[in-house]
């Protein structure tokens, strides 16, 4: 049985993975059939969310950022999801990313 789409990261993520793991070994891909993992030599450190925004999949992306994935992050070459999904010429990607405010953790306080 194949996952995919957010489907098959939430059952990553109730496997254990770290949404912000970057890694240099592992191959994490999104394509029309599913998730795929593989080996990856010299890897560039890329989170879930950069393959994600690069690989063009707004399903994903969405499902990564509403799990709390950290947009600010950095891979090897010093990109970032946003870099990523730009150099994709996903323009709808990038403003997904720019419009995305994480909730609050905690209580909100008011200044009266």
């Amino acid at each position: 049985m194949r996952e995919h789409g957010p489907e098959a990261i939430q059952m990553l993520l109730d496997a254990g993975v770290d949404l912000d793991a970057k890694s240099d070994l592992i191959r994490l891909s999104f394509s029309r059939d599913g998730v795929v993992l593989g080996e990856m030599p010299g890897g560039g450190g890329e989170t879930a969310l950069m393959i994600a925004c690069r690989s063009g999949r707004r399903d994903n992306v969405e499902a990564l950022l509403k799990l709390g994935a950290n947009t600010s992050l950095r891979d090897g070459w010093e990109k970032s999801a946003w870099d990523r999904a730009k150099e994709a010429g996903r323009s709808d990607i990038m403003e997904l990313l720019e419009n995305f405010q994480k909730k609050p953790e905690g209580p909100v306080i008011s200044e009266y």
